[in-house]
């Protein structure tokens, strides 16, 4: 199997420009030093990745070595037709037809000469035939490769996509959108390829290293009487030069480790000119940042011409290695040809000409690619951080489906904080939540109100303490049931861009258009959607574009939000910042649809706006310092000191409108 990437570093064709071959850190991602690779990790992944396609995997792992070891058998045969007709013309006779008119053909051969056609007619057409089939096999083990490599990094995919969307919150807000999808795109399909390669790159290329040995062996015995210690010189100076590339390559790279390091800090020079260049001229400070860049720019030219220096000669020394010891070989072809005088020496050393570098080519590309490993793990390193990341919320062994009969919540000592020594967010927090009844959580900024409603939602598990609902412990149930019984509205809820229907069967994808449309009107959205999708569309077959600024607007897929979580037909309810971005007049939309819709369930709110709040709630509970400081209903609140007030007067401050302009919001 022939190395798809060059794992060297190449020089550009355009002076000074260095070109980072495969292995280099790839663009968008942080530069980190080669780190070292955990092998039996790899190849445990290797292995799962393979197995995606695993029979078409040791199908084309096989064809591959056939491969390999036809071509050198072909070049054999084509050696013992030179030998034949080497011996025929030196005999002054017609092409011999015969195993014994082949003479020394049949000599030439050595060990092998069992294994190789015995006269030069079926030598020939052995020889046309394998060419042929070559060809074949070659089309075929590409086509198998390219559909095997489909497969596995489908299934990788697949895995990245499906494990990110169990991962925690910690995970996601540790990893920001562009590089995970950086990483599930792009670092997946190299990944793939190498650990493919990793478990069939060093067999196939370690069996061809083999089988080109066993031949250049036999035609080095062919050529004529040599002394076993100048063969085993001759057959070592394969397996050392080489090694003087592989230390080659380490001190190139180390030579563009310093090209890589001079260019940011170049960059970081410019940003200390280009940041606030009128500054630069007011100080009049010019001539200082003009050779300060001079220093910085004339350090890089100079890491750059002595790692191009190094570059050229570990590339010379690479595509040299094969001709010199092609040369060497032949040399000694030659003269031990003419000192044997056999005639079958041409042949031999025919043969010994190309199985050199199919000798060496083999040993150079495993070093290779063993090299360009140490600098390719830090990108595959994220993709095997993404497969071995555990989900922060499990399911227990033996859960049992959340069976609520009033939708009561009870919070017992719930103690919750992101670090095992840090401030805690909720301190042995106990507090029952009236079922049927809408409780508002409020707190200053950063104070854990958006967490109760994680921890609730299980989206996270807390250190201490435990969350029933109707006496049932939420870490003893299945995930599914408490995802069915227990719906969450976020902040920022997900919309996919496509029809409005996809977006709700994302709560349930078992409803069919009838049951949709019912919840859809229970909740006032049909309306809505109707308007949105004009007399030529069926509202459910609106397409929602993605921009939040087309298409319906904020308080309107707010709306949407809610009415799927309402299609899952819950027993409690978390509303998180529902207003967010909501003008005065949308929220009144908001909480008129709420306000009926909610009967009966029981709803934990967290929002910023208090005169929602107020006119919205049925009781209130103010979280500081992790516990219920206080409780009671907005009314009872608002008429007393405390940080209920303090929040509502600050939010009459900030939208004084707010009450004139919502007159909805008022409680019936």
């Amino acid at each position: 199997m022939k190395q798809d990437k060059k794992l060297e570093t190449k020089l550009a064709d355009s002076p000074g420009e260095v070109i980072p071959a495969a292995g280099e850190p790839l663009e968008g991602m942080p530069v980190t030093e080669p780190e070292s690779v955990p092998y039996r990790k790899l190849l445990h992944w290797g292995w799962y990745v393979v197995s995606a396609a695993l029979g078409w995997f040791l199908a084309n792992t096989v064809l591959s070595i056939v491969l390999q070891i036809l071509t050198q058998y072909n070049v054999q045969v084509l050696a013992t037709v030179v030998s034949g007709l080497g011996s025929s013309l030196a005999g002054g006779g017609a092409a011999p037809r015969s195993a014994e008119a082949v003479g020394g053909a049949a000599k030439m051969g050595g060990f092998l000469s069992a294994f190789l056609p015995g006269t030069l007619e079926t030598a020939a057409i052995v020889f046309a035939s394998l060419a042929l089939l070559l060809i074949l096999l070659r089309f075929v083990d590409r086509m198998v490769m390219t559909w095997s490599d489909n497969v596995m990094v489908a299934r990788l995919q697949q895995r990245l996509h499906d494990k990110l969307l169990v991962l925690g919150p910690s995970y996601h807000q540790s990893h920001d959108l562009g590089e995970t999808m950086l990483i599930v795109t792009r670092f997946s399909t190299g990944t793939q390829l190498l650990l493919r390669d990793l478990l069939s790159f060093p067999v196939v290329r370690g069996i061809s290293l083999v089988t080109a040995m066993i031949f250049l062996t036999n035609n080095l015995t062919a050529v004529g009487e040599t002394p076993r210690w100048v063969q085993v010189i001759l057959l070592a100076t394969i397996f050392i030069l080489p090694l003087g590339g592989w230390w080659l390559s380490l001190k190139l790279r180390r030579a563009f480790e310093k090209v890589r390091d001079s260019e940011t800090a170049l960059a970081n020079e410019f940003s200390n000119s280009a940041s606030l260049p009128l500054e630069v001229q007011v100080m009049g400070a010019e001539p200082q940042r003009s050779e300060a860049f001079g220093n910085r720019l004339r350090t890089l030219i100079r890491y750059k011409i002595a790692a191009a220096f190094r570059n050229e000669i570990a590339t010379q020394f690479q595509t040299s290695t094969p001709i010199f010891l092609q040369t060497v070989f032949l040399i000694y072809g030659v003269f031990f040809a003419l000192k044997s005088g056999n005639p079958a020496a041409p042949g031999a050393i025919l043969a010994i000409y190309y199985f050199v570098p199919e000798a060496v080519s083999p040993l150079q590309e495993i070093i290779q690619f063993f090299t360009g490993l140490q600098s390719t793990w830090p990108q595959v390193e994220k993709v095997v951080e993404i497969l071995e990341a555990e989900p922060e919320v499990k399911e227990k062994p033996g859960a049992v489906a959340l069976s609520p009969s009033q939708g009561a919540l009870v919070l017992e000592n719930l103690t919750f904080a992101y670090a095992p020594d840090g401030q805690k967010i909720l301190d042995d927090l106990s507090y029952a939540f009236a079922p049927g009844r809408v409780t508002a959580i409020v707190a200053r900024a950063g104070m854990g109100k958006s967490t109760l409603l994680n921890l609730v939602a299980r989206l996270r598990d807390p250190q201490g303490g435990r969350i029933l609902v109707d006496g049932q412990d939420i870490s003893a149930v299945t995930l599914a049931s408490l995802r069915r019984q227990v719906a969450k509205v976020s902040q920022f809820p997900l919309f996919v861009a496509d029809t409005i229907r996809t977006n709700l069967k994302l709560a349930n994808d078992q409803a069919t258009d009838d049951e949709l449309a019912e919840v859809c009107r229970r909740s006032g959205f049909w309306e809505v959607l109707e308007n949105a999708a004009g007399p030529h569309t069926r509202p459910l077959d609106y397409h929602l574009p993605r921009a939040s600024s087309e298409g319906l607007s904020g308080g309107q897929r707010r709306l949407l939000a809610v009415t799927r979580a309402f299609l899952l037909h819950p027993a409690i309810l978390l509303l998180d910042e529902p207003t967010t971005g909501i003008d005065a007049i949308g929220r009144s939309q908001v909480a008129t649809v709420l306000r009926e819709a909610c009967r009966g369930l029981t709803v934990l709110l967290v929002d910023h706006d208090m005169e929602f709040i107020s006119h919205f709630a049925d009781w209130v509970c103010c979280l500081e310092h992790g516990k219920f400081d206080e409780v009671g209903s907005p009314e009872e609140l608002a008429s007393r000191p405390g940080l209920f007030r303090d929040l509502l007067e600050a939010s009459q401050e900030d939208h004084p409108e707010a009450a004139k302009e919502a007159p909805g919001l008022i409680k019936a």
